[in-house]
């Protein structure tokens, strides 16, 4: 095979051989007749009519001593330059055989590291490379130029042969280096491995969980004598409670709670007893947990909270409690209301839609005014505002305390001008009107009184 490899080697060797003189006739200058200057009729002077006196007609030619010297040290360099040209035909067929065998050793070793898709055989070399192979000092400059051999295909980094995949090769499923199952395909393996995965992720039965393997899975092609376990049997042993397998499951779950507000309650003396009122109202609260859970085949293992945290703070309600003792009634008999001694007016110049007793089966304890919304609300007489709060379906009302044990309300504005302790004057402006207008109530120790006793006027 060496040899048939280091044909065009030899080709070129005996090329050279044919180029370095061996044919006398051509480049030895052995011509007599061309370039040794042996033409008796041009340059020997062998006319014998000129110089030499020989004679042509008679075919004989005759030479001096000097040309005959001549010839014989061409001939003497021309058989030197042959027996050269035989050595080094002989070393260039050397050189192809060490070439040849090269090529085998390389061949060898490129399949050993590459495998044998990666590395053509010997046989397989291109055209291109064997032209390569017999530029060995071609140009004959002493200088050897070698030859390469190039893969014909990329290598591949999987453990398989060139052109083959996990998903038509029997597989061998690995846990933590150590085989568990053995599958007809790749592709059965890995849809085995995630159906496995599914299977536990199942238990959590909760949306959000992460399922992985704390196990490290692999895949390996099998032996050739390795067993094939049938799919149900693999998928039925791996979800077992034998299974060499650990299957996590990961749920983070968010619970939301509402935080109830406190009640407090202030005694004032400012109201009389039997009062009691919201001052301010409270807010539950609202409190976000963040509680981990682990599950390890299915099996809870192990909870556990990773954050607290208030979304909304609870705010606090205020309920005031009239604690001033109530006056004698001073002989005023049932149905009459005492006198104030004081000139109230109507708190704001507009019609009385609802008036003071029974509605809808309660007690309407004042008027209610039809006031445009933004409307000025004053003052019904002089006072000391000791409260000024949201009361739910009343909105937001302000209490004014006058003389004599009586108190005025003002319900349903929709902004308040003055705060708890403000001294005004008749007239001064409370607030502005809601959208329902305004509701306005007189209270006589505590006891609700009708105002149209004490406002003139307030029918029309």
């Amino acid at each position: 095979m060496a040899r048939n490899k280091s044909g065009k080697l030899k080709k070129a060797a005996s090329e050279r051989f044919r180029l370095s003189g061996a044919d006398g006739n051509e480049e030895s200058g052995a011509d007599v007749n061309g370039e040794s200057g042996a033409d008796v009729n041009e340059e020997s002077g062998a006319d014998g009519n000129e110089e030499s006196g020989a004679d042509v007609n008679e075919g004989k030619t005759n030479f001096n001593a000097s040309d005959a010297s001549d010839m014989r040290g061409k001939e003497k360099n021309n058989e030197a330059y042959r027996k050269h040209s035989v050595i080094s035909f002989i070393i260039c067929e050397v050189l192809a055989d060490v070439a040849a065998v090269a090529l085998i050793l390389l061949g060898r070793t490129g399949a050993e590291r590459y495998g044998s898709a990666s590395v053509p055989a010997t046989d397989d070399i291109t055209d291109a490379g064997k032209e390569n192979a017999a530029t060995f000092d071609e140009n004959g400059d002493g200088e050897n130029r070698g030859f390469t051999v190039e893969p014909t295909e990329e290598v591949s980094d999987t453990p398989f042969p060139q052109g083959e995949t996990l998903a038509h090769v029997k597989t061998t499923v690995i846990a933590d280096g150590s085989p568990i199952a053995t599958l007809a395909s790749g592709s059965a393996a890995e849809e085995l491995i995630e159906a496995v995965r599914t299977y536990f992720d199942g238990f959590v039965n909760k949306s959000g969980a992460v399922t992985s393997f704390l196990n490290e899975i692999g895949f390996v092609e099998a032996d050739e004598n390795a067993a094939v376990m049938p799919y149900d049997e693999a998928f039925a042993f791996l979800t077992g409670s034998s299974t060499p397998l650990r299957v996590q499951s990961r749920l983070i779950e968010h619970e939301f709670v509402t935080i109830p507000y406190e009640v407090s309650t202030v005694n004032s003396s400012d109201f009389y007893c039997g009062t009691r009122f919201v001052a301010e109202y409270g807010r539950n609260g609202k409190k976000m947990s963040a509680y981990e859970y682990i599950y390890i085949n299915g099996t809870l293992q192990s909870s556990r909270m990773l954050e607290s945290e208030y979304l909304d703070l609870p705010l606090k309600e205020t309920v005031i409690i009239g604690t001033r003792p109530r006056p004698a009634a001073n002989g005023i008999t049932t149905g009459e209301y005492p006198a104030s001694g004081i000139a109230f007016a109507r708190p704001v110049d507009a019609a009385v839609v609802r008036f003071f007793g029974l509605l809808n089966g309660s007690m309407h304890e004042g008027v209610d005014f039809a006031a445009n919304r933004g409307e000025n609300c004053k003052a019904a007489a002089a006072g000391t505002v000791v409260a000024v709060l949201e009361r739910g379906s009343m909105g937001l009302t302000v209490y004014v305390r006058h003389e004599n044990g009586f108190a005025t309300v003002y319900a349903g504005l929709e902004k308040a001008h003055v705060s708890v302790g403000t001294t005004i004057a008749a007239g001064d402006i409370i607030g502005t009107a809601g959208a329902d207008g305004i509701h306005f109530g007189i209270y006589a120790n505590g006891v609700p009184c009708d105002p149209k006793a004490y406002i003139s006027g307030l029918m029309q």
